[in-house]
């Protein structure tokens, strides 16, 4: 996929070197001089309806809005020189892809929490960064912002409003640095997404960028078309945080190299199927990009998928696995496909054989060649993907940006292969979610978790029991148990189903469920992923009590 390359000085660059890395903010400013009208995202006129339709923001607006926000960012804070960690909270807007290119300009570097950690994860979080200023919007309606201002005395900046930054006029804020020269540097710090526990700061630099794009573009091998290459130059619906790793990789890494026009709701929209519903009704998205909740709520009703089949095309998830049933309802009207990725390695290259599209395997995979991702047996079908460095270092993949020391990076995550399809792999859930069996058996609860969570009454169900003779379950309902309700006889016949279909180390006895509290819920990362460790540590005496 042929990409723009650009001069790096200190005036807005010109078309002109046959290089293939380079920074983002000048690709931007590249593109603003070139492409000036070139589409990048769209946004809702109004900020509170969408009634009056959507405007788009072309390349020349959003360089404009990044130069204003770097002059804003020096005016208010003055140039860092050490690239100082600056946290922003604010709605789903633009304004996280403006602010993240305004503070590279002005020496910093941005981090986006997600506002769903409690105070004291995200105190931590920060103090490991020494981020001393946080920055938010006039609308901010996150509970955690009040917290952080009354208890961590950290400094709180409101940034100019997207109207004000789209809509006025900025000189043009130089960053006097190539790509040689900045590679080492900071673009940004996203911290891992908690499933495991507390989320951690991960810094990607340039390097990281550039090297994550260029795998991206990577040729197809011969007979074998690239899922990554089929949405270059598409109009995206992506349904995600705007603060999230799922939102920046397409929008920004995504979108910038490869001419993707990018969508945005109305700014206090929630991750729902009716937001993207109504992005949906007011644009024509040829890829719907989403989390499984958001597509259950497309496959509920064949409604739904009358109404957006006309424009979308493509659906794929993303932060989680898709539950069967609804993959196999959207996979008789879409093309549906998953986007594997982890914080540290970005999303991986897939790839598909040329020709007809492939039904049956919509929740299977194959990386390119390029990634060199290794599968490693842990027991009978369930294998570890492990990423193997590559010997050129211009084939350098993504992760090895972020871990230099390292020959190879283990994701410590399972898959198995397809059936249908040679080379394809099918997600498995984490190798820290085996459960080893005081008896040697060794269980993977993926699948019995996702047959008991698909059930209309659940909201979700955890498997346990690491250390005992027999495993547990844990079921969180999607409705409090009330009085005459037939809930537990349906979920009880639902176990001996699942029972009838799994070895017997992988059954569970009915005396060892239990129904989680109401006022216990189970903690869920910021993606929405059940946290399992301290969803365990939660209910610890309850579990411990049944093996008594």
């Amino acid at each position: 996929m042929p990409t723009f390359q650009f001069s790096e000085s200190s005036t807005p660059p010109q078309p002109l070197f046959p290089q293939r890395k380079q920074l983002l903010n000048h690709v931007v400013d590249g593109l603003a001089q070139v492409r000036p009208e070139s589409i990048w995202a769209k946004i809702p006129r109004d900020p509170l309806s969408y009634d009056a339709g959507y405007r788009n923001i072309n390349y020349k607006m959003l360089a404009n809005a990044i130069n204003g926000t770097a002059w804003w960012i020096k005016n208010e804070l003055g140039e860092s020189k050490s690239f100082e960690t600056l946290a922003y909270f604010g709605p789903w807007d633009p304004r996280y892809i403006i602010i993240l290119l305004a503070s590279i300009k002005a020496g910093y570097k941005m981090i986006f929490p997600s506002p769903s950690y409690p105070v004291v994860g995200l105190t931590k979080l920060l103090d490991q960064l020494d981020c001393k200023t946080v920055l938010t919007s006039s609308h901010n309606k996150y509970d955690i912002v009040s917290k952080l201002y009354t208890e961590s005395g950290r400094d709180f900046h409101e940034i100019p409003s997207l109207s004000k930054l789209l809509d006025e006029e900025y000189e043009h804020y130089a960053l006097n640095k190539t790509f040689q020269s900045a590679k080492s540097e900071p673009l940004i710090v996203v911290h891992t997404s908690g499933t495991t526990g507390m989320p951690k700061p991960l810094i990607y630099t340039h390097d990281w960028a550039a090297s994550w794009i260029e795998q991206n573009q990577l040729p197809a091998p011969g007979g074998h078309t690239s899922l990554e290459h089929i949405i270059h130059g598409i109009e995206l619906c992506s349904v995600a945080p705007a603060n999230h790793a799922s939102s920046l990789l397409p929008n920004l890494f995504g979108a910038i190299p490869n001419q993707i026009r990018v969508l945005f709701p109305v700014p206090d929209s929630p991750v729902t199927w009716a937001t993207a519903r109504e992005m949906i009704r007011h644009n024509s998205p040829d890829l719907l990009l989403a989390a499984a909740h958001v597509l259950d709520g497309v496959a509920s009703d064949i409604k739904h998928i009358e109404e957006i089949s006309g424009k979308v095309s493509m659906i794929s998830f993303g932060g989680g696995p898709l539950s069967k049933p609804t993959g196999d309802i959207l996979t008789k009207h879409f093309r549906v496909f998953g986007m594997y990725g982890t914080s540290e390695i970005g999303t991986i290259h897939k790839i598909i054989p040329s020709g007809r599209w492939d039904t049956r395997s919509w929740n299977s995979w194959k990386p390119h060649p390029k990634e060199n991702m290794q599968f490693r047996q842990l027991h009978d079908d369930v294998y570890e993907a492990v990423i193997v460095r590559n010997n050129s270092l211009e084939e350098e993949q993504s992760v090895f940006k972020i871990f230099p020391a390292l020959q190879e990076y283990p994701t410590k995550d399972m898959f198995s292969p397809d059936p249908h399809r040679e080379g394809f792999w099918a997600y498995q859930g984490r190798v820290d979610d085996l459960i080893k069996l005081s008896n040697g058996g060794t269980v993977n609860p993926s699948r019995y978790e996702e047959m008991i969570a698909s059930a209309s009454f659940v909201k979700s169900a955890v498997m346990c029991g690491t250390g005992k003779p027999k495993p547990a379950l844990l079921v969180e309902l999607l409705e409090p148990l009330s009085d005459g309700s037939s809930v537990l006889e349906d979920l009880y016949s639902l176990v001996d189903a699942c029972n009838d279909e799994f070895p017997p180390q992988t059954s569970v006895a009915k005396s060892n469920i239990i129904i989680t509290s109401p006022k216990k819920p189970l903690p869920r990362a910021a993606k929405g992923s059940i946290q399992r460790a301290p969803a365990l540590q939660l209910y610890g005496v309850e579990i411990d009590g049944l093996y008594k």
